[in-house]
């Protein structure tokens, strides 16, 4: 909708009155008409009603029965803008400290269960809490800024905003527990698995070089950017 060049819609986009897949018409011979800048606000009104009330009637019709049970239909409404919707729907604590000391409580590790000795290239066994690549993650996340902290929620779990309950409540059985798994070269940024809580970590040598790399990761990357 927002596309600038009207004169050019059709031949940018090259799409019909169709949706879906397979293909369904949006309306009768949708899939000879063509959308252009004239006709494009109807085609995203058609999209959305058949995504809402076609593709997830079933799921939408038992959540919207829901929400009227909660909310004076026309009294409610009257001025609401999205982000007033957004904020009650999932509260508005931007501001306010994420709690990561809860979440290490129960963080699993993965192939941080060994670590180098300084006397010979052998391996001893240790609490992968305590490995020293873990120790200094967990120094870098307490060290950083109230914006930092937020991108690094986003950067493991694809939101800023923590769970009700807060990062305490990331933990079975109402969530997936949260991951660190050893893995990739020391030469490489942090990655993650949104869908799985999940933090690729490689191990460090020395463990320092985290801080950089982690900080890099969170801030240049681009997920899901759910809300």
């Amino acid at each position: 909708l927002a596309f600038e060049q009207r004169d050019r819609v059709a031949e940018t986009y090259l799409r019909t009155f169709v949706h879906g897949d397979p293909p369904v018409a949006l309306c009768p011979g949708g899939e000879h008409l063509e959308v252009t800048h004239r006709n494009r606000r109807r085609f995203a009104r058609l999209v959305a009603t058949k995504v809402v009330h076609g593709d997830v009637a079933d799921r939408f019709d038992r959540f919207a029965a829901g929400f009227w049970t909660t909310a004076a239909r026309h009294a409610f409404l009257d001025g609401l803008e999205a982000s007033d919707l957004r904020d009650v729907c999932r509260g508005h604590d931007d501001d306010l400290p994420l709690e990561w000391t809860e979440l290490r409580k129960h963080t699993k590790y993965d192939g941080f269960d060994r670590v180098a000795t300084t006397a010979s290239s052998s391996e001893r066994r240790c609490d992968p809490d305590a490995h020293p690549v873990i120790v200094e993650f967990w120094r870098v996340v307490e060290a950083l800024s109230p914006a930092e902290s937020r991108d690094l929620l986003k950067f493991i779990t694809g939101s800023r905003t923590p769970p009700v309950g807060g990062l305490a409540a990331l933990k079975p059985p109402e969530h997936a527990p949260f991951f660190i798994y050893k893995n990739g070269t020391a030469d490489r940024l942090p990655t993650a698995h949104v869908c799985f809580t999940t933090l690729l970590l490689p191990a460090y040598d020395p463990p320092e070089k985290l801080g950089p790399f982690l900080l890099s990761a969170i801030q240049e990357c681009e997920g899901f950017g759910l809300r």
